[in-house]
């Protein structure tokens, strides 16, 4: 194995991000003198961290012993834009779509992304506060570790967005497409999810506290969620799948399938407000 070889590699993706071997460092966990030893050549990261290192990168593991083989998400047109480890405030990017790039670590704050183009895009570790994404395309976006509080999604596109351990309070997500997206270990306080669409969407070990749910949840599952004064109102289920206790939730003028009926008479649902349709 090259380590000299491997090392450059290492350099080469770590500098393509625009990050110091500091930054390099945190985002692995680990000590800067490991990256700087890594990447002189005088010793290598094991396996696991290789590939940790690849994720990070956006390589696969053949990078290191052939050819740079960047993934498609890094081969995209223009110059890729890395916004990590800044503070945006009070930025107007609404309508842009050449906005792809790198965005983890950043604060932005009060900023506009009305009508923006942000698909794919990971925030890992950010605080998104007080924001204005309005109709902005975000599917496929990743949220891991995230502060999400107090921004405006009306009617964007989030389908397909994965939100991993991040903190989701008091946005206004009306009209808002979460079709097939998936939240897991996620706080959703006193958010505004009225006419969102929920289509093939999966919570797991979410809290939902204070929020209101209206309009249609389809094929949807919630796993060992709490609900805290949530309110459904004015809900059709369909083919939703509850497990564990959905104790503190509220039902007002709902109704649900036979099968998420009986799901959620077992989880200990208000069944008085919710109608049992065919």
């Amino acid at each position: 194995m090259n380590e000299i070889m491997i090392g450059n590699k290492i350099a080469e993706g770590r500098k393509k991000m625009g990050l110091s071997q500091a930054q390099f460092a945190e985002i692995l966990s680990i000590s800067p003198q490991a990256v700087s030893k890594w990447e002189r050549g005088e010793s290598l990261p094991d396996v696991i961290m290789l590939g940790n290192i690849a994720s990070v990168i956006g390589v696969d593991m053949n990078h290191f012993y052939g050819e740079s083989n960047y993934k498609k998400e890094n081969e995209q047109p223009g110059r890729i834009k890395n916004m990590s480890f800044a503070s945006w405030k009070n930025a107007d990017f609404s309508g842009f779509s050449n906005l792809a790039g790198k965005m983890s670590y950043a604060n932005i704050e009060q900023c506009k992304f009305v009508g923006a183009d942000l698909r794919g895009i990971t925030f890992r570790a950010n605080n998104i506060e007080k924001n204005d994404f309005t109709g902005a395309k975000m599917s496929g976006c990743k949220f891991l570790m995230a502060n999400i509080e107090n921004n405006n999604f009306e009617n964007a596109d989030l389908t397909s967005v994965e939100a991993n351990k991040s903190n989701i309070d008091k946005n206004n997500f009306s009209g808002v497409d979460f079709s097939k997206a998936l939240f897991k270990y996620c706080n959703f306080d006193e958010s505004n999810l009225s006419k969102a669409i929920f289509k093939e969407t999966e919570f797991d070990k979410c809290e939902i506290k204070k929020a209101v749910i209206s309009g249609e949840i389809v094929n949807c599952s919630f796993i060992h969620c709490g609900f805290q004064k949530t309110e459904f109102t004015d809900v059709t289920f369909k083919d939703v799948f509850f497990k564990g206790k959905v104790k503190g939730a509220v039902f007002t003028n709902c109704q649900a399938d036979r099968i998420t009926f009986e799901f959620l008479k077992a989880a200990g649902a208000d069944m008085s407000k919710i109608t049992m349709t065919e």
